[in-house]
């Protein structure tokens, strides 16, 4: 799985322009158990991981970290524009792939996949799948302006807390608040290699 940042200029909000970056994220393949799923609240991990872009709650679970070697949190380890992170794992037909990594502009928002077939029938799924990947507010922190918010990541922590379930962002949250197209800031693409 590789997930790039592809922003090309910085992205236009109501007021200013702000940088599109990401944690680093995490990726879990499973018959039954995804990453996270709309509807439902997240988890104290996940809850870790859009808040703070810390993924490194995840560690020793099943899944894998992009980039493949994660020791850092989010003040360490950004995925900026012309970036790529990689993550490698095992997977058999049946599995799927859900994957989460925070939107560094925003106060409980991943960009991910919640729940994506890996195969069809015995053939795997490869190539791009960007267009799988949404925006999905975490329900655990009030949501401000992307990119101008004081309690976002870049300029602070601790936001005003929320018990909303998982949803995804299409153009604008639930508070009015504009989202850009996630595609056209990650290109998210699966590639396979046979074990020898």
């Amino acid at each position: 799985l590789s997930v790039q940042n592809i922003a090309t200029a910085p992205v236009t909000g109501p007021s200013g322009d702000y940088q599109a970056e990401f944690s680093a994220g995490w990726a879990r393949v499973s018959v039954d158990t995804p990453l996270f799923v709309p509807g439902a609240f997240a988890e104290e991990r996940l809850a870790a991981l859009g808040t703070a872009g810390d993924a490194l709650g995840y560690v020793g679970t099943e899944g894998a970290p992009f980039p493949t070697d994660l020791a850092a949190t989010y003040a360490d380890e950004r995925l900026l524009p012309a970036q790529t992170f990689v993550a490698e794992f095992d997977a058999s037909p049946g599995a799927q792939l859900s994957f989460g990594c925070m939107f560094g502009p925003s106060n409980d928002t991943i960009a991910g996949a919640a729940a994506f077939p890996l195969f069809d029938g015995n053939r795997p799924f490869e190539g791009d799948l960007s267009s799988r990947v949404g925006f999905y507010d975490l329900g655990v922190e009030e949501n401000e302006e992307p990119g101008f918010g004081a309690n976002q990541p870049a300029r602070g922590t601790g936001g005003t807390p929320e018990h909303l379930p998982i949803t995804r962002i299409t153009g604008t949250d639930a508070r009015g608040n504009a989202y850009p197209d996630v595609a056209t800031l990650l290109s998210v693409r699966l590639e396979w290699k046979r074990k020898l």
